[in-house]
């Protein structure tokens, strides 16, 4: 199965050295959190820009890793809507959807000159020599596995910067891994689109990260502040649970 998906990948990869023509790369996200889960992502990549995709819709549970919380609805994940992140090289921006409060905000985040330290460690994914590079990323160490064979410096989700396609990135701890599955020339039309009219969002001016990450704890103080009203209800609102997201630490942060 890895050699035919390389051979896919080398003629794909052979077009568009010669046509200019844009990539389409499917990833498997893995989750080994407290529900362990899995669902497909897509990174378009169109000359200086990247745009990716999570699609919720596909979410399942990782039989891989069992678990006794079987009675989460899964279909609450299923049914949100897949959310886009774009990086631009070029003007050096990353922007993407998110959600507040049941709506869709269109946020701005920095854009991460990644500080990559690439070793002499290497392996084959679907038929392609991949280098290790690892970064340190908001209180995460991460292991990228890119590939030089395909020369474009994007990745899945905020990961970008190395001399080649990232084909597989996880955290050291490996409670995220992101594993491309499959990868195609396409020339997307969301490249020809304003990136903010992708989704119906609240705001059409985009919201910086760290103001959307105080309203999200704003919005989480006053849902404790209701509960608090609530007789026979014990809410300690001073406590305030640890963060085990994808994001642990942020740069304006001591």
């Amino acid at each position: 199965m890895k050699y035919t998906l390389g051979i896919i990948f080398f003629f794909c990869i052979k077009s568009y050295a010669q046509t200019k023509a844009g990539l389409r790369v499917q990833y498997t996200m893995f989750c080994n959190t407290d529900l362990p889960l899995k669902y497909k992502t897509i990174l378009w990549i169109q000359d200086n820009e990247s745009i990716y995709k999570e699609e919720f819709s596909t979410t399942e549970r990782w039989e891989e890793k069992p678990t006794e919380a079987s009675t989460f609805n899964i279909e609450r994940l299923r049914n949100n809507e897949g959310t886009y992140l774009r990086v631009d090289n070029k003007n050096k921006t990353l922007q993407f959807f998110d959600k507040l409060s049941g709506h869709i905000i269109l946020v701005t985040d920095t854009y991460n000159s990644f500080k990559w330290d690439v070793t002499n460690d290497t392996k084959v994914i679907a038929g392609y020599k991949c280098n290790k590079a690892t970064t340190s990323f908001r209180g995460r160490e991460w292991i990228a596995w890119f590939t030089p064979e395909i020369p474009v410096s994007f990745g899945p989700w905020k990961l970008h910067g190395l001399p080649g396609l990232i084909l597989e990135c996880y955290d050291v701890t490996q409670r995220y891994r992101i594993s491309a599955e499959g990868i195609k020339t396409e020339t997307s039309a969301l490249f020809s689109k304003d990136f903010k009219t992708l989704m119906v969002s609240k705001n059409k001016v985009a919201m910086p990260y760290r103001e959307f990450l105080e309203k999200q704890e704003e919005a989480r103080n006053n849902r404790l502040s209701s509960l608090a009203n609530v007789p026979g209800l014990q809410i300690d609102k001073a406590e305030k649970p640890p963060r085990n997201g994808i994001e642990l630490k942020y740069e304006w942060e001591k």
